[in-house]
C-alpha cells in the first residue's frame, strides 16, 4: 500500500506551507495530491492548476485531482510542467472520457487516471477505458471536502476495481480519497486498494509523525 498525502484549499500560500512541511516527512512522499475544485462541481472553492508552476515541490510529484465540470477544458493551463505526474478527473462531469485521456496522455503527456464519486457506478469505466489508464480511484465518500468518514459503498467499487483489473490484466493503480486513516486503510487494501489519499489525518504538527506510524 502507497500512501499520497492530500492538499485541499483556497490558498496557493497554505499549499506551498503544506508541500514544505511534506517535504520535512520521514521517508519523505513520492508524491502528493492537490485537488482542483471551481466551485460547481462541487460547493467548495480551491487553488487554479496553474499554480503548480510557481509552486517548490522539493522533488515530490503532483498528483491533481480535479473535481470540476468540463476538465478537459482546464488542461491548458498545466502544460508544460514539470511537476506534475499524474492528472486524475471526476468523470460525472466530463463529456468525453476518450477525449480527456487522450489529451492528458498524448497531448500533455502525463499520467492519467480517472475518479469516481461515491454513488458512480465502476461500471461507468468501460473496459476500453480501463486499459488506458493509470490510476482508478475511488472516492470513499462525497467529492469535494476533506475530513469525511469513509462509506461501505466505496467498499463495493474497490472490490469491483480489484475484480475488473485481476480478470483482465489491467494495469492501473487502484486509489481512495476520503476517509484514510489506521483504521479504514487496511479495509480498503483488504478490498483491493494499492493507495491511499490521506488528507485530514496527515493534518496539523502530528502529521509527520502520524505518517511515519503508517509505514511502520
Amino acid at each position: 500500500m502507497k500512501f499520497v498525502p492530500a492538499i485541499l484549499d483556497d490558498s496557493p500560500q497554505f499549499v506551498q506551507e503544506e508541500l514544505d512541511r511534506f517535504a520535512t516527512f520521514q521517508p519523505q512522499p513520492e508524491r502528493c495530491q492537490l485537488d482542483i475544485i471551481d466551485g460547481q462541481f462541487a460547493d467548495n472553492l480551491t487553488v487554479e492548476p496553474g499554480l503548480v508552476h510557481s509552486l517548490e515541490t522539493h522533488g515530490i510529484k503532483l498528483d491533481l485531482h480535479f473535481m470540476v465540470v468540463e476538465p478537459l477544458e482546464w488542461l491548458r493551463e498545466i502544460r508544460d510542467s514539470q511537476t506534475v505526474d499524474t492528472v486524475i478527473a471526476q468523470v460525472e462531469r466530463m463529456t468525453s472520457i476518450p477525449a480527456f485521456i487522450d489529451e492528458v496522455k498524448n497531448g500533455l503527456h502525463f499520467r492519467v487516471g480517472l475518479s469516481l464519486d461515491l454513488y458512480t457506478p465502476f461500471s461507468t469505466l468501460s473496459p476500453e477505458v480501463l486499459s488506458h489508464i493509470d490510476t482508478v480511484q475511488i472516492m470513499g465518500n462525497r467529492a469535494g471536502f476533506q475530513g469525511q468518514s469513509l462509506h461501505s459503498t466505496a467498499l463495493k467499487s474497490i472490490q469491483s476495481a480489484a475484480q475488473a483489473k485481476a480478470e483482465h490484466g489491467y494495469s492501473y493503480d487502484i486509489s481512495v480519497d476520503i476517509g484514510m486513516n489506521p483504521e479504514t486503510i487496511p479495509e480498503v487494501e483488504s478490498a483491493g486498494a494499492t493507495v491511499a489519499v490521506v488528507g485530514s489525518y496527515f493534518a496539523g504538527a502530528e502529521g509527520a509523525e502520524h505518517w511515519s506510524n503508517l509505514h511502520e
